[in-house]
């Protein structure tokens, strides 16, 4: 809507004061023409700033990512080292029972 109305606006206002001077359609096309490259540039400015925070977005949430994968493999490191027995609780560790004879 802004876009538009920076494209129209300066031209209408060019047409009412080639009404008003009496000119013939002088100012309305350089209104026109001041619109146009107006509108163009603020088109671009709202691409430019689009695009931005597109990658912004996309790169927060590869650093969310790769925080998740991080906390994950510390947990799974953790638990693993939990699951790991002591050494003198370690089985093989320990002398074969002596049968009787």
């Amino acid at each position: 809507m802004t876009i538009s109305l920076e494209m129209v606006l300066p031209g209408l206002a060019g047409y009412w004061l080639d009404l008003r001077l009496d000119t013939k359609v002088v100012f309305m096309l350089v209104g026109f023409a001041v619109g146009m490259f107006v509108a163009m540039k603020h088109l671009l400015h709202s691409i430019n700033k689009a695009a931005i925070n597109k990658a912004a977005i996309k790169k927060a949430a590869i650093k969310k990512s790769e925080s998740k994968n991080r906390t994950e493999r510390k947990t799974r490191t953790a638990i693993n080292r939990t699951d790991e027995p002591n050494g003198s609780d370690h089985a093989s560790d320990a002398s074969p029972p002596s049968s009787p004879q």
